[in-house]
Order: structure tokens, then sequence, then C-alpha cells
């Protein structure tokens, strides 16, 4: 039996770590890369999936923002399964703390979007041998510069404020 390959970034905790156990309880024919940041975090989400369910997962350690990490984790797939099936780009922030505001959003920016990006780019040699090859990007309303910038009344928060309606002036 083929095994199919899939990469979770971001998956040591949240919304990653979900679609890790999901895709561990219902499909027992994938090997799944638990990609996060930290390598101990990361180890302990795989350790403690591992348990629960058949499926393979094992954690590979990735920061999205770094090239080096990225193309480590690169070198590491192809070496351990000449392929990638799937990779969902889950890896995310919505706010770094006290950085000014401008360089709170370049971060952000820089993360959940370069960053899939770079990463979608660099894994391309690896999900081209794959026979059904398939990226995923993960995204939240926050994350949506659409609905964050929606006039028609829906609602939106940004650095752990209330929500407040984007049709009207935020007070001060």
């Amino acid at each position: 039996m083929t095994h199919t390959i899939v990469l979770v970034t971001g998956a040591n905790q949240s919304l990653g770590l979900e679609i890790v156990k999901k895709l561990a309880a219902e499909q027992p024919n994938h090997n799944i890369l638990l990609a996060s940041r930290d390598p101990t975090k990361g180890s302990e989400a795989a350790i403690a999936i591992t348990g629960l369910a058949d499926t393979s997962v094992s954690s590979i350690q990735l920061a999205v923002i770094s090239n080096a990490s990225i193309a480590s984790a690169v070198s590491e797939i192809s070496a351990s399964f000449s392929k990638l099936d799937v990779l969902i780009n889950n890896a995310d922030v919505s706010h770094l703390g006290n950085l000014f505001l401008r360089s709170e959003m370049l971060a952000v920016f820089n993360t959940n979007t370069i960053s899939a990006a770079c990463v979608t780019e660099a894994f391309i040699p690896l999900l081209s041998k794959s026979p059904v090859p398939r990226v995923i990007f993960v995204s939240s309303d926050l994350g949506s510069v659409t609905k964050t910038l929606d006039r028609r009344g829906r609602t939106t928060t940004f650095r752990g404020t209330s929500p407040h309606s984007t049709s009207a002036p935020r007070p001060r």
C-alpha cells in the first residue's frame, strides 16, 4: 500500500493540531508530518497523537519565516519520502504583542502570506512527484483583508480589541 505523505504547517497547536488529529483518526494510509517552529512542542504533539490512532504521525521542525528552516524541511522530506502528496499551509499569527502597528502588520503579513507562498514554492519539486498533488491554504476571517475592510456592518477584531463595526469610525 502506498502512503499519502501529508505536511501540516503550524500543527503543534490549535487548528493545525486538530487537522492532524482528524487525519490520523480517519486516514490510516497517510503518513502525517506535523510541522512546528518549536521541535520540542512538535515532538510532544506528534507523540500524543500517535497514541490515538494507527496512522504514522511524526514531527518535523519548520519555521515558515526562515528560508533555511524551509530548505531543511524540504531536504528532510525528500530524503525520507522522495515526494509530498499534500501540503497544508496552516502556520499563522494574528498579533505579535507590543510592536508598533506597522511593524506588527508587516510581521503578520510576512508570516501569513509571504511565508505560505515561500513554503509552497519550496515544496513544488516534491509535490510534482505525487500522482495527485494538493496544496491547501488555511485562513480565518482575521486573515481576510476583504472581510476586515467590509463596510457592510460586519464586525472584526485586531490586537485583542473588542469587535467594532467596520461601517463606522472606531471610537478613540
